[in-house]
């Protein structure tokens, strides 16, 4: 079974949106505002490497946490099929052999939903109605109005790797959330499709455990 489940009952309120001042923040408040411990979601993926299809709307349930720890478990017909894990930038799979496959999408898709993580030195640049933060190996876009990241640029060795959010949604724990990531490199493309997601939630002590 997935994590969540679709109830019925009475209908919710209205979903609590983070409050944004209406000024121009810091550098430190975007951060600290945009910023959550862990999340885990339901998601659909779709990739294609080489021209070549891997993953075509698959069920997935991702799980990270901000000390650089993710799981990834693709589901058919409710079972587990694959299971990945990368631990500070080291990956390992079950079934083993499809952890070099996945290995470099996995850690992006990790760096697109945990953006702010590399940002500490970061110039911020406000524009008319974004903000901009920058390294020397990553840009960020987000929008004033509610700090939601627009785009994503990371500037490695091979080129430039393209990552777009939209479709932002109010989730199950009444953020808004862009419930489409849409990562772009020289070999391949992933699209992420968001259905639930929750944050700052609890983990069980062997969730990061090698598969």
């Amino acid at each position: 079974m997935l994590f969540f489940s679709c109830t019925t009952g009475p209908q919710l309120p209205e979903p609590n949106r983070v409050s944004i001042p209406k000024r121009e923040l810091t550098k430190e408040e975007i951060l600290s505002i945009s910023s959550y411990s862990r999340l885990k979601a339901v998601v659909n993926l779709d990739m294609e490497a080489a021209g070549k299809l891997l993953l075509d709307s698959v069920t997935a349930v991702f799980y990270m946490e901000d000390t650089g720890r993710a799981r990834l478990r693709i589901y058919k017909f409710g079972m587990p099929v694959f299971d990945i894990v990368n631990r500070d930038g080291e990956v390992r799979s079950r079934p083993p052999e499809e952890a070099e496959k996945y290995s470099d999408s996995f850690s992006l898709l990790m760096r697109a939903v945990f953006w702010w993580r590399s940002m500490n030195e970061a110039r911020l640049e406000v524009l008319k109605s974004e903000y901009l933060l920058q390294t020397p190996h990553q840009a960020v876009w987000l929008k004033r109005m509610n700090l939601l990241p627009v785009k994503q640029e990371i500037f490695s060795k091979k080129g430039i790797i393209k990552i777009r959010y939209s479709n932002p949604e109010a989730l199950e724990n009444r953020k808004d959330f862009p419930s489409k990531i849409e990562i772009n490199s020289l070999n391949y493309r992933l699209v992420v499709t968001v259905k639930r997601v929750a944050t700052d939630v609890a983990f069980d002590n062997d969730m990061f455990e090698w598969p």
